[in-house]
């Protein structure tokens, strides 16, 4: 690695983005992109429109998203906004929170592949910290270390940690793991 490389990406590489969401569908439970704003690094406003749902809005959900019937007064149609979005994020590095949330709101997907090139993109920004610190903490106290137990792992396959949506079985309910 550089030590651009090591230090992460460009700043102009780096953007910032956050999307409100209007509820659409049987009794609004649907999310529809509203709003999306894009800030660059240094937190300069590079997107910030209104945008109309492609369904009508039964709910503006105002309390959480700040949207009220008169911001969709100038709301552009989502199919333009979709379009001036992705170009504006392609190639970027994108933060923000529950991104998965305004990427299903953008109807943006990529490959698992894309997904598992950064994730090992960024063990390889750490590796040789991890893999030190890692070594140092499981030999220096082996009587602490735990036995393997595959009841432990279980425990993480419960769907009270899954998300909500993948929680959910055909019928509707919470489902568990079969």
């Amino acid at each position: 690695l550089t030590s651009r490389e090591a230090s992460g990406p460009l700043p102009s590489k780096c953007v910032a983005i956050d999307c409100e969401m209007v509820g659409t569908g049987p009794r609004g439970r649907v999310s529809e992109l509203a709003r999306c704003s894009v800030v660059s690094y240094h937190g300069d406003v590079l997107y910030d429109k209104y945008i109309r749902p492609e369904m009508p809005i039964v709910d503006y959900r105002t309390r959480w998203s700040g949207i009220t019937r008169q911001h969709m007064r100038k709301a552009i149609p989502f199919q333009v906004a979709q379009k001036e979005i992705l170009k504006l994020l392609k190639g970027k590095v994108v933060v923000g929170h529950a991104l998965h949330n305004d990427f299903q709101a953008l109807k943006y997907g990529h490959s698992s592949v894309e997904d598992a090139t950064t994730a090992m993109e960024l063990y390889r920004l750490v590796e040789a910290q991890w893999e030190q610190q890692a070594a140092s903490s499981f030999w220096a106290h082996p009587e602490d270390r735990e036995p393997d137990s595959s009841t432990d792992m279980e425990q993480y396959m419960e769907d009270q940690y899954w998300p909500d949506d993948l929680a959910q079985d055909t019928t509707g309910g919470t489902g568990g793991v079969q």
